[in-house]
């Protein structure tokens, strides 16, 4: 149990028309703090003796504010003291951040985070990033995928506002067929993404989806749909792995130097 109490620090006589601040002091079993609450009365219209926060503001007909000044020393007791039974931790700085959260409590407030503010804060932190499946830090050329998956997000967009709500079976359809009708080519020889290069920048959009969903960002699942799939074609291109490209590459051709 708390108790608080309402009080100003002065030496002026009880007529000084001199503004004062009024503080507040919050103290239970264990502890005993105070703060500014950035209210200021002139000191003729405090009682320091009163009781109660309300009768500490003078009634005084000279006073034109004394219910507005009542109104918000209750409003802010009654903020304090909840914000104490809600769990908080009593010291001067929690007692000082919880008068500025009574004061201006729009600055406190979460601001929504966009899809594409999501994604480049997720393309900036991966470079610290570990792949959790390698141990290893995120390679380098899955960092770029993820930006030319943003990029090409954002040229779709085209300046429309694409966010996390935006995110469905007709989104994925439109952006699908813009990543296959892109021509990255020249207008004489068009050339075209192949189905899984597509694939791959819808399996990009899925990781910033997972990731934002994870960090409770995102709510909308529209995107976990069994027809929102990464596109995928058997191909049989052969290529060389990273561990036989490490092989190549030690191989010693020094009494070969033709080779």
């Amino acid at each position: 149990m708390a108790s608080l109490k309402f009080f100003i620090r002065t030496q002026l006589s009880d007529t000084s028309k001199k503004p004062v601040n009024i503080r507040v002091r919050l103290r239970d079993r264990q502890k005993d703090t105070y703060s500014k609450t950035q209210l200021s009365i002139p000191a003729k219209f405090w009682n320091q003796k009163a009781r109660t926060t309300r009768t500490k503001i003078s009634n005084s007909g000279d006073f034109a504010e004394r219910d507005w000044y009542k109104d918000q020393l209750e409003a802010l007791e009654r903020h304090i003291l909840k914000s104490y039974q809600d769990g908080g931790e009593l010291s001067k700085e929690w007692l000082s951040e919880c008068i500025e959260k009574f004061r201006s409590p729009e600055s406190f407030e979460k601001k929504p985070v966009t899809l594409f503010d999501y994604i480049s804060h997720f393309i900036e932190q991966s470079e610290q990033s570990i792949n959790p499946k390698t141990g290893s830090p995120v390679h380098y050329r899955i960092r770029r995928d993820y930006i030319k998956t943003f990029d090409l997000l954002k040229e779709f967009a085209g300046g429309r506002v694409i966010d996390f709500k935006s995110i469905d079976l007709d989104f994925y359809n439109d952006w699908i067929n813009f990543l296959q009708t892109k021509n990255i080519g020249s207008t004489e020889e068009p050339k075209y993404y192949k189905a899984n290069t597509v694939g791959k920048f819808v399996k990009n959009l899925k990781v910033f989806l997972n990731k934002a969903t994870e960090d409770g960002i995102n709510t909308n699942l529209r995107y976990k749909s069994h027809r929102f799939v990464k596109i995928q074609v058997e191909t049989d291109s052969i290529y060389l792995n990273e561990a036989e490209l490490s092989r190549i590459q030690q191989i010693d051709l020094s009494n070969r130097p033709y080779l």
